[in-house]
């Protein structure tokens, strides 16, 4: 019955503290000893967790030091340094860095190839290293494993592997660089230092990563060495990596295109190799780019130039820096009519067909190597309907 002295529905009764399966009938030693098995796997879990953190600083003491091995490279120097010398301002700490770890239960942080690479093997880690064509190589690894912390990456020229793992361990830290100098640098202030478990292997996404200021900037020393450094520690490419005539990736010069034709070699024989003026005279600074021949021998002329140097990996070109063009029927069809912002005639149809023509007979037979040039001045635009077949471009 209920308060109004009519039968439940359904004929439910209301729990009473003495049914089987009303709370206030457990037994409360079965009730604290859930609760104590509860605390005790809550415990366990935490302790497990503190078990897997790697303490490196504790309340402003170091608890670890910096490993680079007898053998460590100049790179693998400078990154222990930079690791201790940030670690010193963020916590007040000095973290010893000894040419060999020390005997005793210490933390380890090991950075560099020579200095991690057993620990990272025995972890199954492979840290990248050596240079291929592809340059799809500048990775590093992040780990921890018992009481070592594994920073380390390809240190293989022009890579910056090992700087990339200490950056990237410190950015997980809180560590940041917004611009070059003192005044872009965001550091935390922390008294300890914990790494929680961590398995990473990590590359850029791109193969060039680059910022560049105008040479006519007044920039002093110290402002250049503090960009240099800022892009470091940013992840950009290393100087040197993408500069002009390097071996490597080079960034293309302005009113290099004569490098395909040479003078010497083309001019007296075939004038009509070189882009056309209005006045039907011929430039010798720039090319016609829907000849065959001249396509043919622009692409003759790098593949000679990787015969004569199997060390550098592209060949670079670029037009003068101003408004190019061919004035020829074939070059002025292929424009489509098209205009620049400043009102000049767009080229990037004609101009990046020729391109993408020569990278690709350049890539049957150096597939390995890579042929670069600018989009820039009056061939921004993205070109339509062109489309090459290798990868080299």
């Amino acid at each position: 019955m209920n308060a109004h002295g009519k039968p439940e529905p359904n004929g439910n009764k209301p729990k009473q503290p003495g049914d089987r399966h009303s709370p206030a009938r457990l037994n409360p030693t079965a009730r604290l000893g859930g609760l104590l098995v509860a605390a005790a796997l809550s415990l366990a879990a935490a302790s497990a967790l503190a078990a897997a953190a790697l303490t490196l600083v504790d309340g402003g003491q170091p608890r670890a030091v910096i490993v680079i091995g007898p053998e460590g490279s100049a790179q693998a120097r400078e990154a222990a340094a930079e690791l201790q010398a940030v670690l010193l301002r963020i916590t007040g700490a000095t973290l010893p860095l000894p040419e060999q770890a020390p005997e005793g239960s210490r933390a380890k942080v090991l950075v560099g190839q020579s200095a991690a690479r057993e620990a990272a093997g025995r972890l199954g880690l492979i840290i990248p290293a050596g240079l291929k064509p592809d340059f799809d190589d500048e990775g590093y690894v992040v780990a921890t494993a018992a009481d070592t912390l594994i920073l380390a990456g390809n240190e293989t020229e022009p890579y910056q592997g090992t700087f990339f793992a200490v950056y990237d361990f410190l950015h997980t830290l809180g560590c940041r660089w917004f611009f070059p100098g003192e005044f872009g640098e965001v550091l935390p202030r922390l008294s300890t230092v914990t790494v929680p478990t961590v398995r990473r292997v990590a590359r850029p996404a791109l193969r060039v990563r680059d910022v560049w200021y105008s040479g006519h900037l007044p920039v002093s020393n110290t402002q250049g060495a503090d960009f240099t450094l800022w892009k470091r520690r940013n992840r950009f490419c290393r100087p040197g990596f993408w500069s002009p005539g390097g071996p490597f990736l080079q960034n293309p010069t302005d009113d290099s295109t004569y490098r395909l034709l040479p003078k010497e070699k083309y001019w007296a024989a075939h004038p009509e190799y070189y882009s056309l003026n209005p006045n039907g005279t011929r430039n010798e600074r720039f090319l016609c780019m829907s000849h065959p021949g001249a396509i043919q021998a622009a692409a003759d002329t790098v593949i000679e130039y990787f015969g004569a140097r199997p060390d550098h990996y592209a060949f670079t070109f670029s037009p003068p820096d101003e408004p190019v063009l061919c004035h020829c029927a074939e070059c002025k069809a292929a424009m489509h009519g098209a205009y620049g912002g400043e009102g000049y005639g767009d080229v990037s149809d004609p101009y990046f067909r020729f391109v993408f023509d020569l990278a690709d007979r350049v890539g049957r037979s150096r597939p390995d190597r890579w042929v670069i040039s600018m989009a820039y001045y009056n061939r921004c635009r993205p070109p339509q309907g062109v489309q090459g077949k290798g990868k080299n471009l």
